[in-house]
């Protein structure tokens, strides 16, 4: 199957150029915000934000077009036309990014298109499996001082071991061994139920 390439082309837009998707569902909590700074401290701007022409007409002209070269000239006009962008994907580093253009990959999606990428691409990422060995390896071949880089690749650490210990509420740790002869008798009639992911067999 031959699938339909949607970028228009690569430019580098200012902030006040960029404007925020209005059906954005992501937000950006404090720790993430810390974090992506540290990455960008530690190594800059590694990819591009993926963005519209603001303005359903400005996107049907693309459409319009026929051959590559026509997409290109129209994509170097609307770059020198200092024509807004409407981000899909890349709104952290919007906000984070204010004093330099940054690098913006023009999709030429409908505003249906534009819906379903906004739900499905940021979760069609995380559905991927981890190689605990690969991720090893990559942790160990960088040792960044940043604070907040620091405690993502201690989460990463975490999340690679199966580490993380439960809270210490304080006190004697709970009983949950039957306290009768009732109670054991109804344990006993039920049927373990084994973990697809662990292994480990859990009463019900």
């Amino acid at each position: 199957m031959k699938y339909k390439d949607r970028i228009v082309g690569l430019i580098r837009v200012r902030g006040d150029r960029i404007v925020p998707h209005p059906d954005n569902w992501r937000t950006h909590p404090e720790h993430q915000r810390d974090a992506m700074r540290g990455v960008l401290a530690d190594i800059g701007i590694g990819d591009g934000l993926k963005a519209v022409p603001l303005g359903e007409d400005r996107i049907r002209e693309v459409l319009a077009l026929k051959t590559a070269a026509e997409r290109e000239a129209w994509l170097r006009a609307f770059d020198a036309s200092g024509a807004d962008v409407m981000l899909l994907d890349g709104h952290l580093r919007a906000e984070e990014i204010r004093d330099q253009p940054v690098p913006v990959l023009i999709l030429d999606l409908l505003p249906a298109e534009q819906a379903e990428f906004l739900a499905t691409f940021d979760p069609i990422g995380s559905l991927a499996a981890k190689s605990t060995e690969k991720l090893d390896a990559v942790l160990r071949q960088f040792n960044s001082t940043n604070t907040a880089v620091q405690q993502l690749v201690a989460g990463l650490a975490e999340i690679k071991t199966g580490g993380g210990a439960l809270p210490d509420m304080g006190g004697e740790p709970p009983n949950f061994a039957p306290g009768t002869e009732d109670e054991q008798g109804r344990l006993d009639q039920k049927k373990p139920i084994t973990c697809p992911n662990c292994g480990e067999e859990f009463t019900t």
